[in-house]
């Protein structure tokens, strides 16, 4: 094209934007009489069980995150489907400060291993937020989010209503060493995340006890 005695030519430039994974189910699944581990995909998909009608008891009530029938387009332009490689990033989030995260897992597979909470805010009723992350291969991802309650099984009233040092010191004891058994386990096998993850449980109660209050 020539305009002002200037040639000009057409140049054009084609790309594929990415979408982030569609289309699938995630569950927060307490591990109880109710939903044993592991649950089947229809079990998955069918069950009603909401989160935030249920306290899970912090340090203790154990439970995984399940992700199933996620799909997406991966190196292709159009084509969806569960074959694609997915990343999927779970963690707990326990106040309103953004930087206050216990990470769960992050793995390829699409349900976690076997872990509990740590204390809610109980400064907003022992309140959480699971946050379930599903990423492509490009870090586009879909997030779902449950809120949960998550109390310790120890609390500032437990100990203050005993009436002796040595009670209260003793009731501490006694929560601790219920951990004792699975964390020998977990570092002689050198499980360390299972170790790091069942010190930082304990510690979150332990932390929110008001001594001068006892």
């Amino acid at each position: 094209m020539v305009k002002n005695s200037i040639t000009y030519g057409p140049a054009f430039y084609e790309f594929v934007t990415n979408l982030p994974p569609q289309g699938g189910h995630c569950r927060v699944i307490p591990y109880d009489d109710v939903y044993l581990l592991p649950i089947t995909s229809q079990e998955l998909i069918n069950t009603t069980f909401d989160p935030t009608a249920v306290q899970f008891e912090a340090g203790v009530q154990k439970f995984n995150l399940t992700c199933i029938y996620w799909e997406d387009e991966g190196w292709t332009d159009s084509t969806f489907s569960t074959e694609q490689p997915l990343l999927y990033y779970f963690y707990v989030q326990y106040s309103q400060n953004d930087y206050e995260r216990q990470i769960i897992y992050f793995d390829p597979g699409a349900t976690s291993n076997l872990v509990s909470f740590q204390v809610g805010d109980p400064n907003n009723a022992y309140a959480a937020t699971v946050v379930i992350r599903i990423s492509d291969i490009f870090g586009d991802y879909f997030e779902l989010k449950y809120n949960v309650t998550s109390k310790p099984a120890l609390t500032t009233q437990n100990v203050s209503a005993l009436t002796t040092t040595s009670a209260r010191l003793q009731v501490v004891m006694n929560f601790v060493s219920q951990f004792d058994d699975e964390m020998i386990k977990a570092n002689r096998t050198a499980d360390y995340r299972t170790l790091c993850r069942r010190v930082m449980d304990v510690t979150s109660i332990y932390n929110k006890l008001v001594w001068n209050k006892c």
